[in-house]
């Protein structure tokens, strides 16, 4: 869905705390888009960031008392979150990187290309899963939360969360040991 134009928003027009709030972001579109850019180093990001905002703010119900501080705030916590992702991703990475090589292991092009095809098949197999399934894992692995905080977001109990987390954990592990009856290409 593109941003509405958002110039004709003005004055009296503004009824609702949505309404000022997509007013207050066309205004500071600019600014929030610098504001972010030079927070992630990354144009594309905040690009992406400052859409995530619009759709926020469209859903906000009732009034907000300085409409370009929220704003703002908003666009502070996503980047806080977006850097917890980004660290939770490096750490899965480095993850990846220990349960595929062994000290031992010399990286050679061959090697990356088995890696490659190592989590190309654990991302399939994400793929595949029941949608609560893989919600369930992608908060847990990706966004960082407890099992705890997993449940309480989606509204399920601990027991179905952990339910879910076993069996992806199991699909995995099958993957994985799948993984490891293939040969290694000689260095």
């Amino acid at each position: 869905m593109a941003e509405p134009d958002l110039q004709e928003l003005t004055g009296e027009e503004l009824v609702s705390g949505a309404d000022m709030l997509l007013a207050a972001y066309g205004r500071n579109r600019a600014r929030l888009l610098r504001f972010l850019s030079r927070r992630l180093g990354c144009r594309a990001t905040a690009e992406d960031l400052a859409q995530d905002i619009w759709f926020k703010l469209s859903r906000v119900r009732g009034p907000v008392r300085d409409p370009s501080a929220f704003l703002f705030q908003i666009a502070a916590n996503l980047v806080r979150d977006h850097a917890k992702v980004e660290r939770r991703r490096a750490e899965l990475i480095n993850q990846a990187t220990n349960i595929l090589w062994r000290e031992e292991d010399i990286v050679t092009p061959e090697h990356h290309l088995v890696a490659a095809d190592s989590l190309a098949s654990l991302d399939k197999a994400i793929a595949v899963l029941p949608p609560l399934s893989r919600q369930i894992f992608v908060l847990v692995y990706f966004d960082g939360l407890t099992q705890g905080e997993a449940a309480k977001r989606l509204g399920y109990s601990r027991v179905t969360v952990n339910h879910h987390m076993r069996r992806v954990l199991d699909r995995l592990a099958e993957v994985r040991a799948g993984m490891a009856d293939e040969p290694y290409p000689a260095p």
